[in-house]
Formats: C-alpha cells, structure tokens, sequence
C-alpha cells in the first residue's frame, strides 16, 4: 500500500476514474423506488468513498493520508458487496440478512485491513457472502434469480469489469480501472433487477351477471 498520494500526470484519467463512480447512480435510484433505503446509503457511501480515494490519489485532494483513503474505498466496496450479495436469498427476512452481512463483512474487513493481496481480498469479498447466500437458498428452497436475462447481463458486466481490472496493463491502470467502475457498477443495477422477486398486481375479476 503507497504511503502516501502521488500524481500520475494525466487530467483526462483522472477526471474519468472519479466521474465513472456516477455509474452507481441506477442502482441507487432503484433500490431508493423499491423500497431498499439501506442498500441505496450503502451505495452512495461507496461512490463517494471512491471518488474522494481517486481524488486523493491524483494529489488533487485528500481529506486524510493517502494509504487511509485507500483502505476507506476497500472497506466501502465491500461493504457494499457483502450486504447486496447477503441481501440476495435472505430478503423478506431482516435479521437473517444482518447476520450473514455480519459474518461475511468482518471477515472481509480483517483481511483488507491486514493488507491481504488484493485478488485474494476480491475472491474472500465476493465469494464468502456469495457461497452463504446460495448455502441458504438451498436449505430456505428459495430462488436467487427472479429474472434470468438480467441475471446473464450481471454476469457479463461483471466478467467484462474484472477483465479490466486484472488482466490491464499497469500503465493503462487510469482507463482500466475507470471502465471497471462503469461495468461492475452496472453489473449491481443489472443484478438488483435480476433478484428482485416482481410484485404481481392482483386484478379482482369482474362477473358479469
């Protein structure tokens, strides 16, 4: 982790790896109609985490040093991750949910602050709340998709994301990363609508006599 900020000398990535962060924006907006406030807060703590890290990282502005700022955005993201993957075969029950947030985000959290490489922290972050999601679906008898081309288009947003973020160049790190930010931000929006069970209006027959 870099003690401290540094500037990589072009406006055009920067400005782009701090206004790509609006891609959460949609899934904030539906989760804010569906009724879901605390996953929306989430969100945008998440988006302005990010963008203040990359803001700092620029040297362009950092609240605290640059290595805090660094492991606020880890912390936030998976905050983030580790509820909305929870949130998915848990939802109607509140405390079910909590608790395998709970479980899935301390763990997490210790392995970002003991400064665990961060590949290995992507697959502990995603794969932990993903498995103890689809563990209890499988025991509840509960679908995790309600909708399955919203679902493939998640999956596919996010293979594209992390495309991007592992397998860039490092001296393409500014747009790389940025167009991380655009696909796996929409890859939430996607995935918020894929496991959204839909709400069937019940329309009372009329009987013609």
């Amino acid at each position: 982790m870099e003690p401290s900020a540094f500037w990589d000398g072009n406006v055009a990535e920067t400005l782009f790896l701090v206004f790509s962060n609006v891609a959460l924006v949609p899934a904030i907006i539906l989760l804010s109609r569906i009724g879901d406030p605390i996953s929306a807060y989430l969100l945008i703590f998440t988006l302005v985490s990010s963008s203040l890290y990359h803001m700092c990282r620029a040297g362009a502005l950092c609240l605290f040093d640059y290595g805090h700022h660094r492991l606020l955005d880890y912390i936030s993201v998976y905050l983030s991750i580790t509820w909305i993957l929870t949130r998915l075969a848990t939802q109607g029950n509140f405390q079910l949910h909590v608790f395998a947030f709970i479980i899935a985000f301390t763990l997490t959290l210790f392995a970002a602050v003991a400064g665990m490489n961060f590949a290995w922290l992507s697959v502990l972050g995603i794969g932990l709340p993903s498995v103890i999601a689809i563990t209890h679906a499988l025991i509840a008898r509960k679908r995790l998709f309600y909708n399955t081309p919203w679902a493939v288009a998640t999956f596919v947003l996010a293979i594209i994301g992390g495309a991007m973020i592992f397998f860039a160049p490092k001296d393409w790190y500014g747009w790389a990363h940025s167009l991380w930010h655009v696909f796996v931000m929409l890859s939430v929006y996607t995935f918020i609508i894929a496991t959204t069970p839909v709400k069937r209006e019940k329309r009372s027959a009329r009987i013609q006599m």
